[in-house]
Parts: structure tokens; sequence; C-alpha cells
């Protein structure tokens, strides 16, 4: 079995286990609820910063415009803004 994105897993493991310390812990006011919300979208845009699925990604993002006639022009200039901004 191959591991997949290992830095951004590692990355992700780190920095809420930092989060975690005195002094660290940004989401100490945080309720639970959005905690979870909050941590699963930081999770999900490092895994998205995983380069062996960006080519991928890109083709669905430029799929998704070219059925809906909006933003082409900015797919073609700003890929990764549009990857973070419509990225599901």
């Amino acid at each position: 079995m191959l591991d997949k994105a290992v830095l951004e897993n590692h990355h992700i493991s780190a920095a809420f286990i930092l989060s975690q310390k005195d002094g660290y812990n940004i989401f100490a006011k945080f309720s639970k609820e959005d905690y979870s919300k909050i941590r699963e979208r930081v999770i999900h845009m490092v895994l998205s910063t995983d380069m062996s699925n960006h080519f991928n990604d890109l083709s669905k993002v430029k799929g998704r415009l070219a059925t809906s006639g909006q933003y082409m022009f900015f797919c073609e200039l700003f890929n990764d803004f549009i990857l973070v901004f419509f990225y599901n």
C-alpha cells in the first residue's frame, strides 16, 4: 500500500499538535462544533496542496467552469486561486 500525501499529513498533524500547547492554541475559544468544522476545512485545504493531485483537480475545475461558462479567463491565469476558491 502506498502512503499518500505524507508531507501534507505530517504538516497537518504537527500544526494541530502545536496548537494544543499553551500559548499557541488559536482555537481555544471555538466551540467543539466550530473547531471540528475549521479542522476539517484546514485538513482539506492542506491536502489539496498535494501536487500529485494537482492536474487532476485542475481538470475538474476547468470542466466545471467550461460547462458553467463562468470565469474561464481567470482559470487560465490564476489556476491556484480558482482551485482554492471553487474546490469543494
